[in-house]
């Protein structure tokens, strides 16, 4: 599927995962829905118990991913350990390593990239 969903296109999209059991990948990459979409996707997952979701690509750059966001994907990988929640289709953020690098607070840069203060 190519459509892009805005806040309101990924709410209405969570409604239909809270009772979906067939669907096995979602891929969110390039959708402007913000936190509050990304919360509603995984929110739906959390109350579907016998979803068989595997893989859900949530947003990487259109977003600043809030504390509440962060805590909301590691509870979900919690209930839900063989989904692959990556953010931005990245490898390197799945699994339970997403709280600890997504809290990580971002260097500044001032003047050029060369000096970036930490």
């Amino acid at each position: 599927m190519r459509e892009r969903y805005c806040v309101w296109g990924a709410l209405r999209l969570a409604v239909g995962l809270r009772e979906n059991k067939t669907l096995k990948i979602l891929r969110m990459i390039r959708n402007p829905m913000q936190n509050e979409g990304c919360c509603g996707l995984l929110k739906a997952l959390q109350a579907n118990s016998g979803t068989g979701m595997e893989i859900l690509d949530l947003p990487v750059s259109d977003i600043a991913w809030s504390k509440e966001l962060a805590e909301l994907c590691e509870a979900v990988q919690t209930l839900l350990p063989n989904l692959l929640l990556r953010r931005g289709g990245s490898t390197r953020l799945q699994r339970k390593s997403l709280l600890a690098v997504e809290l990580r607070p971002q260097p500044k840069v001032l003047g050029n990239s060369h000096n970036a203060v930490p």
